[in-house]
């Protein structure tokens, strides 16, 4: 679905010149699984103008390199083929250096009890130290802000084939072909975008990101979760297909985030076949598509709200050091305050049990960051790879 189709949608009435109205708006600025980054990009890919798909088509189409070797059930867009290629990709010989790329590590500076918060009546706006900072945190961009900057802005077509960014440290020099280094810059782009959104991804250094932190999930649908880190191995994986109501179950507190948060929402939805008769393609669809009219309908309720809307489309573009570092900062506080955090109040430390309601709490969060990350990865792709459009705002 193209935004000249969506025009004739109830869901998306207002959309004709929803991305029009986004790119001429100024500059006011204040990860998931596989699942998630496929789903991302497939709502992006429904966001796209006809002229912007064709141009991502261009880029992927006719090549073999990088190779790509991703499952993605039909209905597929090219984008979604390859959202979750840099997880691949980063355990490759070639792509080896791109693992710090995927997340930022926040520095115990800014943690309390070394910073404090204002107080509550600020609305729980937080102190500088307190804060994503980013000459603290990503020294010379070399993190998940600044690599989509970087990246995206590899895909302008008044950009030249090196970093723009000045990461030359994290520029794919393993060939001078220009078309294949923006496929590349595309795929790296169509991922960092979910990345980013996912609060773990912007987080705490001492626990790597909640890797560390071991947890249980006390009276949740168990399913076929792998518990993936951002470093090395996972802690734990869960290879059963079919699923059964445990007591309990372990994993880290980031797989949490990347994957069971979604996979318990399908898992409670009514009728979803995968965890009747096992995740097979046919299933995986239908649990994608199922997620994906979710995300639909999280954007349209944005539009109405205004007041969300606005905030996602204050700083929506991924060329902009100033919007990356902002989607960052928002990763950031809700992985403080809701990530960290049991319903109590009380932090979540390692062998603690998340109960269902931190589920209850926490899955409108991950459904509105999905939804925050599809629409900003449309807006970003729109400017990148428009021959018309005044980059110079």
């Amino acid at each position: 679905m193209t935004m000249t189709n969506l025009t004739s949608t109830t869901m998306f009435s207002s959309l004709p010149l929803i991305l029009l109205t986004l790119l001429s708006m100024p500059y006011q600025c204040k990860a998931w699984g596989k699942l998630g980054h496929q789903t991302v990009a497939n709502v992006a890919w429904d966001l796209l103008d006809e002229s912007t798909q064709n141009s991502v088509r261009r880029l992927l189409d006719g090549s073999s390199y990088p190779d790509v070797h991703a499952i993605c059930a039909e209905p597929c867009s090219p984008l979604a083929y390859v959202a979750d290629w840099a997880d691949t990709a980063r355990y490759s010989k070639e792509y080896h250096w791109s693992g710090n790329l995927h997340y930022i590590d926040i520095q115990d500076e800014a943690l309390p009890p070394q910073c404090q918060k204002v107080a509550e009546s600020t609305n729980h706006e937080w102190i500088p130290s307190c804060r994503f900072v980013p000459t603290r945190d990503c020294p010379d961009g070399v993190c998940v802000s600044g690599s989509i900057v970087n990246y995206t802005q590899q895909l302008m077509p008044s950009s030249s084939s090196e970093a723009v960014y000045g990461l030359k440290n994290i520029v794919d020099h393993s060939s001078d072909d220009v078309a294949r280094k923006q496929k590349v810059a595309l795929m790296f782009v169509a991922h960092f975008v979910g990345d980013i959104h996912q609060p773990l991804h912007v987080s705490r250094q001492s626990d790597r990101g909640g890797n560390t932190i071991e947890v249980h999930l006390a009276n949740w649908t168990k399913i076929n979760s792998s518990s993936r880190r951002r470093r090395g191995r996972a802690i734990a994986t869960y290879p059963g297909r079919n699923p059964r109501v445990a007591a309990s179950h372990k994993l880290n507190l980031h797989a949490v985030w990347d994957d069971s948060l979604i996979e318990t929402f399908l898992a409670r939805n009514p009728g979803n076949s995968m965890y009747l008769r096992g995740d097979s393609r046919s299933h995986f669809t239908e649990n994608r598509t199922l997620l994906e009219q979710k995300i639909h309908t999280q954007i349209k309720d944005a539009q109405t709200s205004g007041t969300t809307w606005a905030s996602w489309m204050s700083c929506p573009y991924g060329h902009v050091k100033a919007c990356t570092d902002a989607w960052a900062q928002e990763s950031w506080l809700l992985a403080e305050e809701f990530a960290y955090v049991h319903v109590c109040g009380r932090q979540v430390e390692s062998g603690d049990a998340l109960e269902p309601d931190y589920y209850e709490r926490n899955m409108h969060i991950v459904l509105e960051r999905l939804a925050a990350a599809a629409v900003r990865l449309a807006a970003t792709l729109e400017v990148a790879l428009s021959q018309q459009m005044d980059l110079s705002r």
